[in-house]
């Protein structure tokens, strides 16, 4: 991994350069969090603000995943930066992330906390920008995590009405049967 980025660096592949990191923060959380950190501020000083934000929320997205349960502050950080660095593209969805994506994993990182009504805030904006894009295992996703927060909270009513939804979905061939084993009993 560190040679794929030495590559993508020496080739000016830069598209690469996220992609080598998550697998580097994967294989070597510590050696991945270090070289994140030099590539985020080599990045912040070049004008290409869809690359920043791929590297934000790979990097962002690998914190909140952690199993150490401080490093989600961190991801937080990095991708409420990278929610905001995807605003100024104006892009919402891409294979390098966007603002749904974005506001999914925002969700996500809320739910680890336990802070369910922000869940369903950063989900339902997840859930209206993939149905805009037509990304439908983007809005089954979003259906998931707002009925999690929503069965936490107790708001049954909204959680029988998004799993319903949810359901729907589960007939397009594009979802993936692992999708639905995540829903709630």
């Amino acid at each position: 991994m560190e040679q794929c980025l030495s590559l993508a660096r020496a080739t000016n592949a830069l598209t690469l350069l996220p992609t080598a990191l998550n697998g580097l923060l994967e294989l070597n959380f510590e050696r991945g969090r270090e070289l994140c950190e030099q590539e985020l501020q080599r990045l912040r000083h070049l004008n290409d603000p869809e690359l920043l934000a791929a590297l934000l929320q790979e990097y962002g997205r690998a914190m909140i995943n952690s199993d150490q349960p401080h490093h989600c502050d961190k991801g937080i950080q990095l991708m409420t930066e990278c929610l905001t660095v995807w605003h100024t593209t104006g892009i919402k969805w891409s294979q390098a992330g966007g603002t749904a994506r974005a506001n999914l994993h925002l969700g996500i990182a809320y739910a680890r906390k336990g802070e369910h009504s922000i869940v369903i805030d950063f989900a339902s904006e997840a859930l209206r920008l993939y149905q805009e894009v037509a990304d439908i295992p983007g809005v089954a996703w979003a259906h998931v995590n707002i009925v999690s927060s929503a069965l936490a909270l107790g708001d049954l009513a909204t959680a029988q009405s998004r799993f319903r939804s949810g359901l729907k979905l589960a007939q397009n061939p594009i979802i993936s049967p692992t999708l639905f084993s995540v829903w709630p009993k």
